[in-house]
């Protein structure tokens, strides 16, 4: 199953580094996600190009947005700016057969998961769901879930502890622009208007 994911990427960034496709913040460090564990750190991937965009642009939902808001600064050098660029993402089988499919009801009733928790709004109750399956479930390295925008798109989370990043295989990043058709699809669904620079 292909996944997707948008990071500010500096061409030349050694493999791994920041602003890599295989870039993840260190374990800690992490604090804006619905599912972030704090140790271990997690991956999130999207199910499809709109879908990833989607959720980056998210903030900017009823508004109006330009190629100015499709980068990101560099905190350690100001003035510099990295496009947000675009990944396919392949799971390796090994990975793969140790996802648990959230959004199939039996998976659910064994791992005594609610929906409804799952759903929520609330970062307290779906990062202790997160850290509950973490603890429970050693055999599955992350777990498969509805994005929060709609449930027509799933979010794959994945235990970095458990899932080895070295062996995700992602495509040649692809800088974004503001004519790009997954930002044009992301646009509509948050009913943002695109602007051209």
């Amino acid at each position: 199953m292909p996944c997707w994911r948008v990071f500010p990427w500096k061409r030349g960034a050694a493999d791994g580094a920041p602003f890599s496709a295989r870039y993840i913040p260190p374990a800690g460090t992490q604090t804006g996600g619905r599912f972030d564990l704090g140790t271990p750190s997690v991956l999130y991937l999207a199910q499809s190009p709109a879908h990833a965009l989607a959720e980056l642009l998210q903030g900017h939902r009823g508004k109006a947005i330009t190629s100015e808001h499709l980068v990101r600064s560099d905190p350690n050098l100001p003035g510099t700016y990295y496009p947000l660029s675009l990944v396919r993402a392949a799971l390796p089988e090994e990975i793969e057969d140790r996802i648990a499919d959230l959004a199939n009801p039996s998976v659910l009733l064994t791992l005594d998961v609610r929906p409804d928790q799952l759903a929520s709004h609330d970062r307290e109750v779906t990062r202790a769901i997160s850290r509950r399956m973490h603890a429970a479930a050693a055999r599955y390295a992350g777990f498969r879930w509805w994005s929060a925008l709609t449930g027509e798109w799933h979010v794959t989370v994945l235990f970095l502890d458990r899932a080895d990043v070295a062996s995700i295989d992602y495509t040649v990043p692809e800088p974004l622009d503001i004519s790009h058709p997954a930002i044009s699809e992301a646009a509509r669904f948050l009913g943002i208007s695109l602007t051209p620079a």
